[in-house]
């Protein structure tokens, strides 16, 4: 896995407005710190897919990654998130690996390596890690063995809101991560196995999420981020504002607008030749 230098992951924590102490140490791998960073990275750097609405083919080159969510100060999807954490927490002295996901899309799962999550292992357990899944669990979960499988079932936050996930591992190796929203059941999010890989394994369908007409990352421009009560979510001309549970969709009504909402919500300013009408206008791809 390619490392970052210390001048890479200070920017990165600096990004990420977790800055080095005064010192000018790196901070030491602990439990607080990995959670502290998860939780940061998910109200810090959007979900988003601009780029793919835009035309531009994403890389998971580890520079190109690096260049883009710190240095840019744009987000990304899961090959890009949760690679570039891993890099991070790697850099800072956790033990990541990358895991492939099957995502369950209300019928069936989808195919291998259709999602990125990563394990960590510290202080001799392991913790299954995710940045890059929109609207997810916020605490790196434990990964328990099939004999002891749930964890979180569900926790009531400070704010009043829920958040209840769940991992379930079966006897076949399989471990599927299930989300619980007050009075329905538990629902799969996606399903995943304990199989290392490696970055160059995701490259085929990163390739196909910004390219297929059947990916529905091809199909609508999305911008999401996590904030302390809830998420705000820019999908073409609309605003979807979560707080405490309680959803509201709001019609945007010009590109104007959304080029301000995109600077004032995900602080993600575009070069000034990028089309912001494409993005705008991307909701009416939507079948």
């Amino acid at each position: 896995m390619t490392a970052l230098s210390e001048t890479k992951v200070r920017a990165y924590l600096k990004r990420l407005a977790c800055p080095c102490p005064i010192d000018g140490k790196l901070p030491e791998a602990t439990k607080e710190l990995f959670d502290t960073l998860h939780l940061a990275h998910l109200q810090t750097i959007p979900f988003e897919n601009l780029d793919i609405a835009l035309g531009k083919t994403i890389s998971l080159d580890a520079e190109d990654v690096f260049q883009k969510l710190v240095l840019d100060s744009r987000g990304g999807f899961c090959y890009e998130l949760n690679y570039a954490f891993s890099l991070l927490l790697s850099a800072l002295g956790f033990k990541c690996t990358l895991l492939s996901a099957r995502v369950f899309n209300g019928k069936q799962y989808g195919p291998e390596f259709d999602h990125l999550l990563l394990m960590v292992e510290y202080d001799s357990q392991h913790w299954v890690a995710d940045v890059g899944f929109g609207d997810c669990f916020r605490r790196p979960l434990l990964l328990h063995s099939v004999d002891a499988c749930s964890q979180n079932p569900q926790l009531k936050n400070r704010d009043g809101s829920y958040e209840g996930y769940k991992i379930f591992s079966d006897t076949d190796g399989k471990f599927t991560l299930k989300k619980k929203v007050p009075d329905q059941d538990w629902v799969p999010e996606y399903q995943f196995e304990i199989i290392e890989r490696t970055i160059t394994d995701f490259l085929a369908m990163c390739e196909y999420q910004q390219t297929s007409e059947f990916s529905h990352f091809t199909q609508k421009s999305v911008c999401s981020i996590a904030t302390a009560t809830g998420r705000k979510s820019l999908s073409g001309d609309k605003l979807i504002v979560t707080e405490m549970n309680q959803k509201q969709t709001f019609s945007v009504a010009d590109k104007d607008e959304y080029k301000v909402l995109l600077t004032s919500i995900f602080q993600i300013v575009l070069p000034s030749d990028e089309s912001i009408a494409t993005l705008f206008n991307t909701s009416n791809r939507q079948s």
